[in-house]
């Protein structure tokens, strides 16, 4: 029986990274019935949203929109300023999807992550964000700490952006329980300006990318302390304002994900 799962939205939210996907032949990868693929541009978003936990914060001062950007939807996740450390949270694995699970760094296996958004607000101490590969359930409440918007201690490989520094990304990875986050580097950003975030794990090093290139050259041991080797994962993200009088909005323009297993 084939262990392929797969989803396309209706269009393809932008170009993908060719440093990440250059050596990803997916109809191979498929043929041989020994992959999970998930890809999704949002586009008929609401339509198969059940395929995803979502949480949104209460009074409507946190909501997650489907939105036109580009060449295919997207979701913006919006902040009104109304509440302080409102969140909005989503992740892949709940509802009309049954095997979602899967999506592993591991020896012997192969996977490529990239997600594309964009953001409104880089003012330091009021806007954080995540973008990762994360443990069934980190979606939940609480996937970024108030006042922080640090991650929760759980398993995951990504980015983040911290309300201290809402115009940084840290590229990040932490195994729960462990010694805590490892940074392997950092990058500006800036508002309403889109970029691309990913990995590529060859089944013995990972790979963090930003707009195409390497975070850095040497890469990840996934043996390394701390790194969530041969743990589960499924793509997730939250937004967290960290100031009543911030408002501000991340916008997903899409995400892929393929585990050559």
């Amino acid at each position: 029986m084939s262990r392929v799962v797969e989803y396309t939205g209706n269009q393809q939210a932008g170009i993908w990274s060719p440093a990440i996907w250059g050596n990803c032949d997916i109809e191979d990868i498929k043929a041989r019935g020994e992959a999970l693929i998930w890809e999704d541009d949002f586009a008929t978003f609401g339509v198969d949203g059940s395929a995803y936990q979502i949480v949104e914060d209460t009074a409507g001062s946190a909501r997650l929109t489907k939105v036109d950007v580009g060449r295919g939807g997207g979701l913006e996740f919006e902040h009104d300023g109304a509440t302080d450390n409102d969140e909005v949270n989503i992740e892949l694995g709940s509802g009309s999807v049954s095997v979602i699970s899967g999506f592993v760094l591991e020896a012997g296996t192969k996977t490529w992550f990239e997600a594309m958004f964009q953001t409104t607000n880089v003012t330091d101490h009021a806007f954080g964000m995540a973008i990762v590969l994360g443990e069934s359930g980190i979606g939940a409440a609480n996937m970024l700490t108030d006042d922080s918007a640090a991650l929760a201690d759980k398993s995951y490989v990504g980015v983040s952006v911290l309300n201290a520094d809402s115009d940084l990304l840290d590229f990040v990875y932490n195994t729960a329980s462990g010694g805590g986050e490892v940074s392997v580097g950092t990058k500006a950003i800036a508002i309403s300006t889109s970029y691309s975030i990913g990995i590529y794990s060859d089944g013995t090093t990972c790979w963090f990318y930003f707009n195409g290139e390497k975070v850095d050259e040497d890469g990840v041991l996934l043996t390394a302390t701390d790194f969530p080797n041969g743990l589960d994962l499924v793509p997730a993200a939250s937004t967290k304002m960290g100031t009543i009088s911030g408002t501000g909005s991340m916008t997903l323009q899409g995400w892929r994900v393929v585990c050559d297993k």
